[in-house]
């Protein structure tokens, strides 16, 4: 072979042997980087099986969900059967049972106290404080005696002091009001929602002045069996759940029917037994306690679903109350405690 040939020939041979290692090295970069994407681990998370491993793609998937939706921050327990829950302004918590005891609990959920009022009251099914004058005042509700009892009180000393009771028949009722839930409307307002006959009434603190408020419209089912309710001021409006007619009804104070949503079911935005409702008016924010479904909703104001909570542990939610900070609190029935929710 001449000296030209042998150049050829060693120039091939070199561009065909740069060409190979460049060939492995590319074939080991996208082995080194495949494996790489699947092998990051954090061994402080755990995979369904137990192994200490995780993706990092599944990692930031992961972690994203918990940024997002409602979720338990804690849980309390109670030494009542927890039905109804509200707070006063030093941030002590009050949790009712159906007999006639009432717990006071630190605002990070501690025992403090117990007030037995089975005296007075049979069986008290809902509880509303009002924050807003000199003194708190706290509203107390005996569906059974058919009474509103109000009682102010002190947190400096743990104590109650009984302010009277209230009874009676309102206008366009057939029998006595049987109140299961309070909202305030305005200082000296109070709105109260009656199961007996499935209305809802304004009135004063005293039970004096009373309106009927009641959905109207053509063909506009009537209540039946309202628990809590719930006044948004800057819509000047009543969102109630309605029991057994398994929805949602927001009506003016006329009684006109704006909206309405939610039907029997265990899907999002059905309902099974809805008894507790909240709003959280600088969100627009709807949390409903979906007691037959064991589970807490969240809606928008429109009446479209963005949540929901549930636990095995936590049964039958009944009444809530929110803080300043966007927190709900929420009374589980079955299992004595109070969970804390947030909603991001």
């Amino acid at each position: 072979m001449s000296s030209y040939g042998r150049l050829i020939s060693g120039l091939f041979a070199t561009i065909f042997l740069i060409l190979t290692v460049c060939g492995v090295c590319a074939a080991d970069s996208q082995i080194i980087t495949l494996e790489k994407r699947k092998e990051i681990v954090a061994p402080d998370r755990t995979l369904p099986d137990g192994s200490h491993l995780i993706r990092a793609q599944d990692r930031k998937r992961e972690d994203l969900q918990l940024r997002f939706g409602l979720q338990c921050v804690q849980t309390w327990n109670t030494q009542v059967i927890a039905y109804a829950i509200d707070f006063d302004r030093n941030g002590h918590f009050y949790v009712s049972d159906i007999g006639g005891k009432l717990e006071m609990l630190s605002p990070t959920g501690q025992h403090l106290a117990m007030f037995d009022l089975s005296a007075r009251l049979s069986s008290i099914r809902s509880l509303a404080i009002n924050r807003n004058g000199t003194a708190d005042v706290i509203f107390l509700a005996d569906e059974i005696r058919r009474e509103v009892h109000r009682y102010s009180i002190n947190a400096a000393t743990s104590s109650l002091t009984h302010n009277g009771a209230f009874s009676v028949i309102p206008a366009q009722a057939s029998q006595k009001l049987a109140p299961h839930g309070f909202a305030f409307r305005a200082p000296g307002e109070l709105l109260i929602s009656d199961t007996a006959n499935h209305l809802v009434f304004r009135c004063n603190e005293s039970l004096a002045g009373i309106a009927v408020i009641k959905p109207t419209g053509t063909g506009e089912t009537p209540l039946n069996c309202p628990r809590q309710l719930a006044y948004h001021p800057g819509e000047n409006l009543i969102y109630l759940a309605d029991k057994y007619n398994a929805r949602i009804v927001v009506m003016d104070m006329n009684g006109n029917v704006i909206r309405k949503w939610g039907k029997q079911g265990a899907q999002a935005g059905e309902f099974s037994i809805p008894h507790g409702l909240i709003l959280d008016t600088s969100r627009n924010l709807v949390y409903v306690g979906d007691t037959g479904n064991n589970r807490v909703q969240v809606f928008d104001t429109q009446g479209n679903f963005k949540s929901q909570w549930q636990a095995a542990d936590f049964r039958e939610p009944r009444y809530m109350t929110l803080d300043a900070q966007g927190r709900v609190y929420v009374t589980s029935y079955l299992d004595k405690k109070v969970a804390v929710l947030e909603y991001h």
